[in-house]
């Protein structure tokens, strides 16, 4: 499954955020402090990315300067297919979802974009339109990094350009080995592969197992993998017998994870 967060350490880096911005929920009234302290949040999840390691002070402020908050309510539609692309995202928290609207209006999930995740670079760099609608799955808030300070920077930065072109290229990677593994795999390690990539960045531990906290039915799991309803609901069933998960009112847990690793072998 191909992964947008550019570091795996991001939970353990950014605990003291977080415990900053659940201060300032406690007064929401105050929105100047609560902008400011995902800001702070976007300027430490931006500097862990390596092309800022080839920018000088000066760059990086200027970047920095730039970063605008948006908070996003279940449900909003942040960017349409086709839509110009004209900045860089980040997610500070929640969840972003990516997909379409079929011919008969349905919305479908291709992708559930975690926190911690850098968009639209080949977007942005290649000045082309957004092949998904980008669409807030709960209460979300990103960060947005406008087009024209980040291609100045590239532009005139070669030892960031180069990083820049080094991370696009391991994306591109990733997402040929995606290819390779839903052309040649069978279905019950294409749904293993879905349920740990859920389970590292949509989880919590609980007394009865790992639960994943996205509420998910068996027709979105059918639309993640590209797959039919019916072919879902058979497989599913199988991981349930076996004593791999359990599913309740669209709720997954993980039962056994060392199982369900093991079909990816």
């Amino acid at each position: 499954m191909t992964t947008l967060v550019y570091n795996d350490k991001r939970r353990n880096n950014y605990d003291h955020f977080l415990d900053l911005l659940d201060q300032t929920h406690i007064n929401r009234y105050q929105d100047f402090n609560i902008t400011f302290e995902y800001k702070k949040l976007a300027e430490q999840m931006l500097s862990e990315c390596e092309f800022m390691d080839a920018c000088s002070l000066e760059e990086k402020q200027k970047l920095f300067n730039e970063i605008k908050i948006k908070h996003l309510y279940q449900g909003q539609v942040l960017y349409s297919r086709n839509q110009d692309c004209r900045e860089l995202i980040i997610v500070l928290s929640g969840v972003l979802k990516l997909g379409w609207n079929s011919y008969d209006g349905k919305y479908l999930i291709h992708r559930f974009i975690p926190t911690g995740a850098l968009l639209n670079i080949v977007y942005l760099i290649s000045e082309s339109a957004l092949e998904h609608e980008y669409v807030a799955h709960e209460a979300t808030v990103i960060a947005t990094i406008p087009e024209h300070i980040f291609k100045y920077t590239i532009q005139h930065n070669s030892r960031m350009l180069y990083q820049v072109l080094k991370l696009v290229c391991q994306r591109t990677r990733l997402l040929d080995n995606d290819i390779y593994h839903t052309s040649t795999q069978p279905l019950k390690v294409q749904i293993a592969r879905q349920l740990i990539y859920l389970i590292e960045f949509f989880s919590t531990q609980t007394q009865k197992g790992i639960e994943v906290l996205l509420k998910l039915s068996q027709e979105n799991l059918a639309e993640l993998l590209k797959i039919s309803r019916q072919s879902i609901r058979k497989e599913i069933q199988w991981f349930v017998e076996e004593g791999i998960i359990e599913t309740k009112y669209n709720h997954i847990s993980v039962k056994d994870i060392d199982k369900l690793k093991a079909l990816l072998h």
